[in-house]
């Protein structure tokens, strides 16, 4: 089976995929937390995360 790591290796020195996610917390951190959305979510927490391909 072609893996994506064996298909591109040659090409390119790096492969990096990030990606980033809103999470609601509960309304009273809202003081430690404010979201973006202050009716629905008036609390959340983000967590940015990257991954290299190549590397696992």
């Amino acid at each position: 089976m072609l893996t994506l790591r064996d298909k591109y290796q040659d090409v390119f020195d790096r492969i990096i995929l990030q990606d980033g996610s809103s999470f609601a917390v509960h309304g009273d951190l809202m003081h430690y937390f404010p979201g973006r959305f202050n009716v629905h979510s008036p609390a959340t927490v983000e967590l940015h995360v990257t991954y290299d391909v190549f590397k696992g």
